[in-house]
């Protein structure tokens, strides 16, 4: 099962990382644990996190399925370096530099049967929806999985809130100084690092650009724009407030 509250990072940024991802999304270490185990009944031999990030979830679900070559795909240079770190003979990670909405299977080398996405969707515009659902499609075969978690508006309320609908979350892990994180506090902290490679992927990252389209459809738009793309059954399998699992299915 992948575990992220009581794991173990090798600096205090992973762990401001999960109580900023935490208190923007209760109730995603639930959620989490539902998509490995979905995962556990496909027992993929390849997956690929696409916008992992510094690899937080990467690594846990690395862990979490140790037979399984793990992929984390990203393209910001500071999260990179993060992500790098955690590559170790014992985690099996590998970590590859591609865009989402990219070209990233033609950078990695070995073909997924199953992807998977953690709140990374809605950072594109609804226009570049289409040709990363095609993408992933394109490069599963039947039977093969995507798994996306983020939010949908139509289980958002009408004053912008996270529905309280669902299962109540879990209490957040903590960060490293025991205070709430949020995203400005955790680039200050990262800027704030002594790291020289830290302080190469952050002068590379202030050269791109980098704007979160804050696109959420409705559940029933995104299932029209899966089968379009060219998955055949969709499941939404858990739900934690807004925030849903959707496995889609090749």
């Amino acid at each position: 099962m992948i575990r992220m509250n009581d794991r173990r990072w090798p600096s205090s940024i992973y762990a401001d990382w999960e109580a900023m991802s935490e208190r923007y999304l209760p109730g995603r270490a639930e959620l989490l644990a539902s998509m490995s185990a979905t995962l556990a009944e496909l027992q993929p031999h390849v997956i690929v996190d696409l916008g992992c990030g510094p690899a937080t979830v990467t690594s846990a679900v690395a862990d979490a399925f140790p037979d399984a070559v793990v992929i984390g795909v990203d393209h910001d240079p500071a999260l990179l370096v993060l992500a790098r770190q955690l590559q170790t003979p014992e985690t099996r990670l590998q970590i590859v530099d591609a865009r989402v909405d990219g070209d990233w299977r033609s950078r990695v080398e070995q073909r997924p049967d199953a992807v998977v996405t953690v709140l990374v969707l809605h950072y594109f515009a609804q226009a570049a929806w289409p040709a990363i659902l095609r993408r992933i499609a394109d490069g599963l075969e039947p039977g093969e999985v995507f798994v996306n978690i983020d939010v949908f508006a139509d289980l958002v309320d009408a004053d912008g809130r996270l529905s309280a609908s669902g299962p109540a979350p879990a209490p957040a892990p903590e960060s490293s100084s025991g205070d709430e994180v949020d995203s400005d506090e955790w680039w200050r902290r990262l800027r704030a690092s002594t790291d020289p490679a830290i302080a190469v992927g952050l002068e590379a990252r202030s050269q791109m650009e980098f704007v979160s389209a804050e696109f959420h459809p409705d559940l029933a738009a995104y299932r029209v724009m899966l089968a379009e793309a060219g998955f055949t059954r969709v499941d939404v399998v858990d739900r934690v407030g807004a925030a849903c699992i959707v496995v889609a299915y090749k």
